[in-house]
């Protein structure tokens, strides 16, 4: 064997396997399919992600709504509880008042007579 052939046949044996392990024959190509593979599913967990998001803030809004009927219904219950409290009190004063008118009356025709 010559002396070129012997370095040519060592260089080799050393540079295969370093080519091997840094996948310049192909076994690059396993760790480029498992990297894809991995962006896949984090793209598919980002979609759920963002559906689930948008569930929420659905269901945000919709529990938003009902809170706001309920506070607007309590709000017009107990507007009408005081204007007809009002009213009561608007009549039972307007009822007095011309009691008190007819006593008046009376009383000033009495004395009147006198």
């Amino acid at each position: 064997m010559k002396l070129w052939q012997g370095l040519l046949l060592v260089v080799l044996l050393v540079a295969l396997p370093v080519l091997s392990a840094c996948g310049f024959f192909g076994a690059g190509k396993e760790q480029q399919q498992a990297y894809e593979e991995q962006l896949k599913a984090l793209e598919a967990y980002e979609e759920q992600r963002k559906a689930y998001r948008e569930q929420v803030e659905a269901y945000n809004q919709e529990v938003l709504k009902a809170y706001q009927k309920q506070s607007d219904d309590y709000n017009q219950a107990h507007l009408k509880a005081y204007q007809e409290q009002l009213e009561a009190q608007n009549q039972a004063r307007l009822k007095a008042y011309e009691e008190y008118e007819e006593q008046t009356r009376i009383w000033y025709e009495k004395q009147q007579e006198q």
